[in-house]
């Protein structure tokens, strides 16, 4: 039956995942992204998990938006600033429940967007990735997409989980490591797929180059590319369906190349005027999008 319990609001009570699915429903796309995705492409090395680009993608939920389930329910009770959401992960005996237990609070405002979905890309979310209901919280990095609901909260206070409290922090401010913030939202960024440094050399002449653009917590709404280390930037095209303001878009641009090494990078803005910067200014490894970090070296061998 996979019952949720819903606390904080004016009606605390549980519903199960069959009274879940009977309420209406919504389908969003989101850039699912790991917090950790481009770690390791830092100049500076940070511990953890060596992702290059491979921890994203862009998928399609089906569920329930939270506003609805917490409308059955009387509405959120005043001074609440966090939604709190924790997983049906097991504890091991003998450890502090702060320690291993998955839970993770965000603002309030993300209530506004959050789904309690069943579906990944048409079909039942698979344990693996959640099922067999996960929160989503379009433009937050996945570790706030707690899986295998079992309880949401609405809380004064932010969740003394480890995972809250210790792990997956941000600087709030650059230049000032200690002050941290939870990694909640997701900050602009894009990368090239194509071509790819380990592609064999690329002739001389007219080059196609595509990649990805996501604009964060917000659209994206323009992506240009270079090829002399940013000195001149040329606007490349998004192609393919534009699957709302959470998702990425895939872009185009064909650039005439000389023979020779070549750095191919890519910068992307957002609706709110957010543009990735040179660099990622702290070294937690969280939330890298520098478009340097993220550049392409190949090379372009003469025609014929």
């Amino acid at each position: 039956q996979w019952p949720v319990a819903f606390d904080g609001v004016a009606q605390p009570d549980a519903y199960t995942l069959a009274e879940l699915q009977a309420m209406p429903t919504r389908t969003v796309a989101t850039v699912l992204q790991c917090a950790e995705n481009g770690r390791a492409l830092q100049s500076r090395p940070a511990i953890g998990t060596q992702w290059q680009t491979g921890g994203a993608a862009c998928v399609i939920w089906t569920g329930v938006p939270l506003t609805t389930v917490i409308h059955e329910l009387g509405g959120v009770v005043p001074g609440s600033r966090f939604l709190t959401a924790r997983g049906a992960d097991s504890l091991p005996d003998g450890i502090a429940s702060d320690f291993t237990r998955v839970e993770r609070s965000v603002p309030l405002s993300a209530l506004e967007h959050a789904l309690l979905a069943w579906t990944l890309n048409g079909a039942p979310i698979p344990l693996a990735h959640g099922g067999p209901l996960r929160l989503v919280l379009p433009g937050y990095a996945g570790i706030n997409y707690i899986k295998y609901v079992r309880r949401i909260a609405f809380t004064t206070e932010e969740s003394s989980a480890h995972i809250q409290t210790a792990d997956f922090r941000v600087p709030l401010r650059p230049g000032e490591p200690r002050l941290t913030i939870p990694a909640w939202r997701l900050p602009v960024k894009s990368w090239i797929t194509e071509p790819l440094g380990s592609d064999e050399p690329v002739k001389a002449g007219t080059v196609p180059i595509r990649g990805v653009a996501m604009g964060g917590a917000s659209a994206v709404t323009r992506i240009e590319v270079t090829a002399d280390g940013g000195a001149t930037w040329h606007p490349a095209q998004f192609t393919g369906s534009d699957l709302g303001p959470f998702a990425w878009r895939l872009f185009e641009i064909s650039l005439s190349l000389p023979p020779g090494p070549i750095e191919l990078a890519c910068r992307a803005t957002n609706a709110a005027g957010q543009q990735q910067p040179d660099f990622t200014t702290d070294n937690t490894g969280y939330f890298v999008n520098g478009w340097r970090e993220h550049h392409v070296a190949i090379t372009i061998a003469p025609a014929g």
